[in-house]
């Protein structure tokens, strides 16, 4: 069983203070005592809904739990093309040191080596 589903399945009764300045705190109540969400004290980023009855609802974003968003397709010593489920994002990077001459002649070199990687690629399916 994951770990997420477990902190699902926690309930607890709670303290709830909400202040001017739009803070909200939530302190569990004295008999919850021996249940805890979290372990040791954490910053979560999230949504945070109040419902006209006054209980709140917390979601917390998934943020890192599904992996990278991009997959790495091909790679050059200063160009790579990255995809995602509905991109395919060419980048060059150079250092300042080569100037722009020698930053033009790179660029050359390696725009057309991404190219006929991407014209190789373009009766398949390479991007799933």
């Amino acid at each position: 069983m994951k770990k997420q589903n477990i902190l699902n399945r926690i309930h607890l009764d709670t303290s709830t203070d909400y202040l001017e300045d739009g803070k909200i705190y939530i302190y569990p109540c004295a008999y919850e005592a021996h249940k805890t969400a979290a372990p040791d004290t954490r910053c979560m980023q999230g949504s945070m809904m109040v419902l006209e009855d006054g209980t709140a609802r917390f979601k917390p974003y998934h943020c890192g739990q599904r992996g990278s968003r991009y997959a790495v397709a091909y790679s050059t010593d200063f160009g790579c093309v990255r995809t995602t489920k509905k991109d395919i994002i060419v980048t060059f990077r150079y250092p300042k040191r080569f100037g722009p001459h020698l930053t033009s002649q790179a660029l050359d070199e390696e725009a057309d080596d991404i190219y006929d990687f991407l014209n190789s690629k373009k009766g398949g399916n390479v991007w799933s």
